[in-house]
């Protein structure tokens, strides 16, 4: 169920951060170009993007509403979340289940499914990609159009946050009762695999951009990922450096900071966690190095290994 618009009566359009709006313009083009460009659902979320802006624009021309300027703002920062988590939501949806087809055939190594991760695809080419005849389900342009579309959809959203400081808790709570903690979950605990052959490089950094802005100031968020223990696990995880996702490292840390500053069950449970090893990839970098142990109060110790004599 869609939430309901509520509207902050506070604040001044004339501290609207133009910055941001000027991030913002350009990308909402181009997904909507792109969604428009498509023969799913996506189009359809385009349609309404579109028609309820129309529609409110209306409105106010014909003098049926009078125009506040916040609440106007305050729309249309709403219409974008809608499109863009919309957007986010179902490339992930469909991903998983091409992932899950591809999986089942054992075709997961196929060099049609693989995306570049350094690949870096303007809107225009993923355009042009698009309208080509072999554009179909699994596609390399599919993939591209999917992978472009998610990235862009997390950066609208992480922007919508910042547009305007008095109504950054109304979009929290909006992106809150939308579900957005659920599609950060889903992000976060899918296949490395899958993750790989579908998105782009630095896809996570933004959605772990995105929860640091949910969680600024926001005791309704934090509470709610205290109550989510895979996704809390998720972001306590994100602290180790990740080659596909740089940055995420320090988005990880400001999403802790401010969970914990706001949620005495969070911080209870991360006080009673407890080491339950290394990891087979850290495993493998210490091999050779040096050992490591885990003191009493649960930190882990490196101990330099001495070269062997020949």
């Amino acid at each position: 169920m869609k939430p309901s618009m509520t509207v902050s009566s506070k604040g001044r359009i004339a501290d609207v951060n133009q910055e941001e709006l000027t991030k913002i313009g350009p990308k909402i083009d181009d997904v909507l170009s792109i969604c428009l460009a498509s023969f799913d659902s996506l189009r359809d979320m385009a349609f309404k993007f579109q028609y309820e802006q129309a529609a409110e624009k209306a409105a106010y021309q014909s003098c049926e509403t009078k125009p506040d300027p916040m609440t106007q703002l305050m729309h249309v920062l709403q219409r974008m979340v809608d499109l863009t988590l919309g957007t986010a939501r179902t490339v992930y949806d469909q991903t998983l289940l091409e992932w899950r087809r591809r999986k089942c055939e054992r075709e997961a190594d196929s060099p049609t499914l693989q995306l570049s991760s350094s690949q870096s695809m303007s809107s225009a080419e993923v355009l042009r990609n698009s309208s080509v005849e072999d554009f179909t389900e699994g596609s390399l342009a599919w993939i591209e159009r999917g992978s472009h579309l998610s990235l862009l959809s997390l950066e609208v959203l992480s922007s919508v946050l910042l547009a305007h400081h008095y109504l950054r808790k109304d979009l929290q709570k909006y992106m809150l009762d939308f579900n957005a903690l659920d599609y950060l979950e889903k992000v976060f605990s899918m296949e490395r695999d899958h993750e790989l052959c579908y998105f782009p490089e630095g896809f996570k950094t933004e959605c772990m951009r995105l929860i640091a802005n949910l969680t600024h100031n926001n005791v309704d968020v934090n509470a709610a990922i205290a109550e989510r223990d895979t996704l809390l696990f998720n972001i306590l995880s994100a602290t180790k450096i990740d080659e596909e996702n740089p940055g995420m490292v320090e988005w990880a840390e400001f999403a802790i900071r401010n969970i914990c500053e706001s949620s005495a069950a969070a911080r209870d449970k991360i006080r009673k966690l407890a080491p339950q090893g290394v990891t087979d990839e850290s495993r493998t970098i210490l091999a050779g190095r040096c050992g490591y142990s885990f003191s009493s109060s649960g930190k882990v110790q490196l101990h330099t290994q001495k070269p062997r004599l020949n």
